[in-house]
């Protein structure tokens, strides 16, 4: 078996995947934060900032797995067919991302002495640990029908993640997720605490523009889980 990539390996490989096309992504990035800004337009709409977030980060990230997934194989994948893709498995990756967001609100809210509370947000936190592979399976995995493409990345991404020599990496990935989003909960107090003006829109702009190398970290990681998986496999049968 390969010696396993350390995640900081493979955060510089991130890095230099959304730099090879960085314009792409900072068009991308450009375009989900104007469909998200557009929610905060809607008259009536309750938490527009969440619901758009919902909706339209998802689908940047599936633009970056669909895009850096072909560049960090190196599969010759025509621009039309990554389209399709992200167009196909739209639907699949919004779900499994509000999965994520219900469970990610449930591990962070959960801050009760109370014993249940407690053994809930451990569960929350298990649980994230077990379907962060998930959206990325959803984006990249061949020829599943559309009946079995979310349960199937839910199993595929449990069973990439409790597999012994995944378990660290894993948790690494799931460490820095937390971190992200916490960070980003802090900015969001501070933000309003000061009441700069288009302080929704400044926060916005910011979660965009780091979800493209978040997204690409993840298919990194997801990529050296299945080397590894593989090395363990053919180690076994040798």
């Amino acid at each position: 078996m390969p010696p396993p990539s350390p995640f900081g390996a493979l955060v510089a490989r991130a890095v230099r995947l959304c730099a090879r096309r960085w314009a792409f992504y900072l068009a991308a990035a450009a375009v989900a934060f104007g469909l998200q800004a557009a929610f905060l337009l809607v008259r009536g709409l309750h938490y527009p900032e969440i619901i758009g977030g919902l909706i339209v980060g998802p689908l940047l990230a599936l633009v970056v797995f669909a895009f850096a997934g072909c560049d960090a194989t190196g599969e010759q994948v025509l621009p039309a067919a990554r389209w399709g893709r992200v167009l196909e498995r739209s639907w699949a990756v919004i779900v499994i991302d509000l999965v994520s967001a219900a469970l990610t609100l449930l591990a962070i809210d959960v801050g009760s002495s109370d014993p249940g509370w407690i053994v809930l947000g451990a569960l929350a936190y298990g649980l994230l640990a077990l379907t962060i592979f998930a959206d990325v399976n959803a984006a990249l995995e061949p020829n599943l029908s559309a009946w079995w493409l979310i349960p199937r990345s839910f199993q595929r991404s449990a069973q990439l993640a409790t597999q012994r020599h995944n378990v660290f990496l894993t948790l690494t990935l799931l460490a820095t997720y937390i971190l992200v989003d916490l960070g980003t909960i802090v900015l969001s107090e501070g933000f309003a605490a000061m009441h700069p003006p288009a302080s929704d829109w400044w926060l916005i702009g910011l979660e965009t523009v780091v979800s493209v190398p978040y997204a690409a970290l993840v298919l990194m990681v997801y990529f050296e889980c299945l080397a590894r998986e593989k090395a363990a496999a053919n180690g076994n049968r040798d």
